[in-house]
């Protein structure tokens, strides 16, 4: 499959908002700070200066679909996050209450490195799935931060783990929806496997996200609750993945 058939194809269905009027801003402005919060684990030592943003990925076609993405993410999580490309070798991508001067009313912002997200188109048919779901994954964090939830997780252990498990679980979710409306099967555990490789073993590590096979349960889980409800608030979905999270590790309900 060629590049340009494997981008039209892949991102035919794909999903809130690359916004073009904050990508438009290169302005050198930092995505941290004392008035910000990193919200994913795994960049929380990373210095603002790091980043370099950009105005574009280079190419039209998965500039348009990244947009048309985000949007679709809005419906279910009903945010409207600022969404920012870096050209940095750092493979990261992360979520930020950060608001820039040139989305002011933004829910934060989703930030995603070129390189990071070139690795992951390459793995095949299913890379556009993966970004899909790294970016229903930041939406999480921030739906976590602005519903309570993100503090609720941050005590249940002494590293990130259930904030990160738990947005696994929303975006396992988003993943089964996004595909039943493309009417498109998806291999959500091939999707999981793609994604997760980046898992790590570190459990005393307070970036530690779980394991990538804990990932990946968590993940089909949410997926799974999209196909026996599809028709959930992201209040509800949110809600079951807290109490899948207490009913296996903790053995409650929640």
């Amino acid at each position: 499959m060629d590049r340009r058939h494997f981008l039209n194809a892949t991102f035919a269905s794909i999903a809130t908002t690359v916004c073009p009027h904050c990508i438009g801003s290169a302005a050198a402005q930092g995505l941290g700070g004392a008035d910000a919060e990193l919200l994913c684990g795994a960049a929380s030592s990373l210095r603002s200066s790091q980043y370099n943003r950009v105005l574009t990925t280079g190419n039209k076609n998965l500039d348009r679909a990244l947009s048309s993405e985000m949007k679709k993410q809005q419906k279910l999580y009903v945010l409207r996050p600022a969404f920012y490309l870096f050209t940095d070798k750092i493979k990261n991508a992360f979520a930020t209450t950060k608001k820039f001067p040139e989305f002011p009313t933004s829910d934060g912002s989703i930030v995603y490195g070129i390189e990071l997200m070139k690795e992951q188109l390459a793995r095949g048919y299913w890379g556009g799935a993966v970004v899909a779901g790294v970016l229903a994954h930041e939406y999480g964090h921030i739906y976590q931060y602005r519903s309570g939830y993100f503090k609720r997780m941050r005590k249940l252990h002494k590293t990130v783990k259930f904030v990160e498990l738990h947005a696994d679980y929303m975006s396992g979710y988003y993943i089964g929806r996004k595909y039943q409306e493309s009417g498109e099967r998806v291999n959500v555990r091939t999707v999981a496997s793609a994604t997760y490789d980046i898992g790590d073993y570190h459990y005393n590590s307070p970036s530690h996200h779980g394991t990538p096979v804990e990932r990946t349960i968590m993940l089909k889980a949410g997926f799974d609750l999209h196909n026996s409800n599809r028709n959930l608030s992201i209040d509800q979905i949110a809600a079951e993945g807290y109490r899948t999270i207490m009913k296996l590790y903790f053995k409650k309900r929640g």
